[in-house]
């Protein structure tokens, strides 16, 4: 599988158009068959992973103002969540999923919240306040492109999608720390899983927390939770640390595992229920140059989704990554 994109960043302060004000838009080429076809997994063993969607699409195309001397940020327009909330730096170097984005988070919705491979028209307010703090806030549609057909860039707005409101609140200081809180709620009510004549408020929240120790060692740990009346997935507890090659200063290496919970409705439709699907990945990236990155990895998955009826799936995977920047 593989995803090839192309970015356009236009800064219209260097333009001498409008002050503190910036352009971005991607166009997203998705291809190739998704893993969890031979896995059998719930979270994804890879966070390109589009589940076999093959599409090309706007990614994300939107504009970016800042106010009072830059510590007030709003943007507006088509927007992946995951690009800022429910992230943490050094998990960012991983292949599997749930490294990026909480797993019970991520599998909310009917298409997911506004992530990978669906972002949504957004309004997202970013404010930095005291010394190393901010708030930021997001407000998108609450079904991503059309369920139906997720092919090319979708964007229909229905009163009964509704919205998905996040919003995070963080001490950071830029690869040296992170400790952060969110919470996430849809503005529609999602079906009881045992009982559709029922609905709950599909909601959750995450708490997250990483720190540089050194250059070779900055580990992470992050935990959410949703309202497992609507959700498959209960919770997600995700620990891990990467950093610094010792052999090369230019190569990266890291661990990580990843521990799904479902809820008992969700495992009350399973023979042989397992509760938990546990990942553990091993990468170590090959720094070629500036523009080429080559990325072995290893992944064992415990109980894939939680089906003891599954034996457990170990992946061996090559990552290449090939990026220029043109103008």
């Amino acid at each position: 599988m593989g995803n090839a994109i192309i970015n356009l960043d236009i800064n219209f302060e260097e333009l001498g158009l409008m002050n503190s004000t910036h352009f971005y838009s991607a166009l997203m080429f998705m291809h190739g068959k998704s893993v969890q076809s031979f896995a059998g997994d719930y979270q994804f063993t890879s966070n390109i992973d589009s589940g076999a969607v093959e599409t090309i699409q706007v990614y994300e195309s939107y504009i970016e103002r800042s106010f009072a001397e830059g510590k007030l940020k709003a943007l507006i327009g088509m927007f992946d969540l995951s690009g800022e909330f429910n992230i943490s730096d050094p998990a960012l170097f991983f292949v599997h999923a749930s490294a990026g984005t909480s797993a019970e988070f991520g599998a909310s919705g009917e298409i997911g919240p506004a992530i990978f491979p669906f972002p949504a028209i957004a309004l997202r307010l970013h404010y930095d306040f005291m010394e190393n703090y901010y708030i930021k806030y997001a407000i998108a549609d609450g079904v991503a492109n059309e369920p139906n057909n997720p092919y090319g860039s979708q964007i229909a707005f229905r009163p009964e999608d509704g919205f998905i409101n996040v919003l995070e609140i963080a001490k950071h200081s830029e690869n040296r720390f992170k400790y952060g809180l969110g919470y996430w709620q849809y503005s529609q009510k999602a079906e009881d899983l045992s009982d559709s004549s029922k609905k709950h408020i599909s909601n959750g929240y995450y708490a997250m927390v990483d720190y540089n120790f050194h250059k070779y060692f900055h580990p992470f740990l992050r935990y959410g939770e949703g309202n497992d009346d609507v959700l498959e997935l209960k919770s997600n507890l995700v620990i891990g640390f990467s950093g610094v090659s010792p052999f090369k200063e230019d190569d990266s290496f890291g661990m990580m595992c990843s521990a799904a919970y479902f809820s008992d409705k969700y495992q009350d439709g399973l023979n042989n229920p397992a509760s938990t699907e546990t990942a553990y990945e091993i990468s170590y990236n090959y720094q070629l140059s500036e523009q080429i990155g080559i990325m072995p990895h290893f992944q064992w998955i415990q109980h894939p989704s939680a089906d003891k009826d599954i034996d457990d799936a170990q992946i061996i995977g090559l990552r290449a990554t090939i990026s220029q920047k043109i103008l």
